[in-house]
């Protein structure tokens, strides 16, 4: 693939202005939930498609093919419910969370913990009970915040690797990409059949412009993570104990840029 991607023509459609977000902030001030911030999910079952949830809206819409959009920013998320998803009541809450995928916190007492030491995020036969996610922050084009896209374990590989391949190979960052993000099934070893992501750069934001998504970028991933701004309804396909990766995850503070 060539290193050169076209440049995006109208990139106002990715980056709404100060005024239109000092006016809708203004508007929605004590109405807007994070409940209602929308939410892009793989459907269940190795079906090949999303279903994503408009912000405000009660049902999401399934038979989605395709999202595309700027990736702002991304951040690990581990969570840990004590019991599977077919078990979990609705709307029950997890035992333990965490936004950065370094430290965790029991919900009931307030107590941190290493997620490097916690037992329950270690492999135990091949598997381990707590679910690392990483989510998302998709900007679309004409939408006003971001929409948000939790990663399920089968996934964190391909996204992993589509970062080393914009950074390394591009040279490139995110948040100046348009990103175009179907799906395609694959069998596990067990013959399960489940849809796994695949991200395609499409086009990229003039410098001046991608300087200014890069601010929006960051004032946004420091605000979702201080509000804990997560999507905690998955399918039990994406809550299902993981097992152990044939790769090495590297975190991102560890990558060489």
């Amino acid at each position: 693939m060539s290193k050169e991607l076209a440049l995006v023509q109208n990139t106002a459609a990715y980056l709404p202005s100060a005024q239109e977000l000092a006016e809708v902030s203004a508007e929605l001030k004590g109405v807007l939930r994070r409940s209602m911030l929308g939410t892009i999910q793989i459907a269940n079952g190795g079906a090949g498609v999303f279903k994503v949830k408009e912000p405000g809206a009660d049902e999401a819409t399934g038979g989605i093919t395709a999202v595309e959009g700027v990736i702002l920013c991304s951040h690990p998320t581990n969570t840990y419910w004590g019991h599977d998803y077919a078990n979990r009541a609705d709307g029950e809450a997890p035992i333990c969370r965490s936004m950065d995928g370094v430290n965790g916190t029991i919900l009931e007492t307030g107590e941190v913990r290493v997620c490097a030491d916690c037992p329950f995020n270690q492999f135990t036969d091949g598997r381990k009970q707590c679910v690392n996610k990483r989510q998302l922050y998709i900007m679309r084009a004409d939408d006003l915040v971001p929409i948000l896209f939790s990663l399920p374990p089968t996934a964190l590989k391909y996204f992993d690797q589509y970062l080393v391949r914009c950074r390394l190979t591009m040279r490139v960052p995110l948040f100046s990409v348009v990103t175009r993000i179907t799906l395609k099934n694959v069998k596990s070893q067990n013959g399960n059949e489940y849809s796994i992501p695949v991200f395609e750069p499409v086009g990229k934001l003039p410098r001046e412009e991608a300087a200014r998504m890069r601010d929006y970028a960051q004032a946004f991933a420091e605000a979702a993570q201080r509000n804990g701004i997560t999507v905690d309804d998955a399918e039990p396909q994406q809550e299902a104990a993981q097992a152990a990766p044939a790769y090495v995850q590297v975190p991102d503070e560890d990558l060489p840029f």
